[in-house]
């Protein structure tokens, strides 16, 4: 592992082999440590497959699908996935190939604000005021 530099842009990645069994990534990480800011980027990690049977390999995606999806669970106004819970079977195609949804800047700006104290943020509306 490397440190990222301040500007640098780091693209996160994960290339399968299926007939060398490896999946071979680059992706960043952040101490656990409030205080630490430093990030760092570990680039052609191979992850070997070698001796996993496909059983064993589902049982490993379905973690982290049920993870990613938990999140849309929970929103109860979210109809489409409604449906889904309610019929209790998830195509694992239908997930791989949704695309990443991207938040809107001014609902996380919004969201930022919102949990700031009434001082902090009055301060903060202050001082971007044209």
């Amino acid at each position: 592992m490397r440190k990222v530099k301040h500007d640098e842009k780091i693209t996160n990645s994960i290339v399968a082999d299926v007939d060398n069994n490896t999946v071979t990534t680059t992706f960043t990480v952040k101490a656990d440590n409030k205080r630490e800011t430093q990030k760092y980027v570990a680039e052609g990690f191979v992850l070997g497959f070698e001796g996993v049977t496909p059983a064993e390999l589902m049982t490993m995606a379905s973690r982290s699908i049920i993870i990613g999806e938990q999140r849309k669970f929970r929103d109860a106004d979210n109809a489409g996935h409604l449906a889904i819970i309610n019929t209790k079977r998830v195509s694992v195609r239908m997930v791989l190939d949704a695309e990443r949804r991207t938040a809107d800047p001014k609902v996380k700006a919004r969201n930022a604000i919102a949990k700031l104290d009434k001082a902090t943020r009055e301060a903060l509306l202050k001082e971007y005021s044209i």
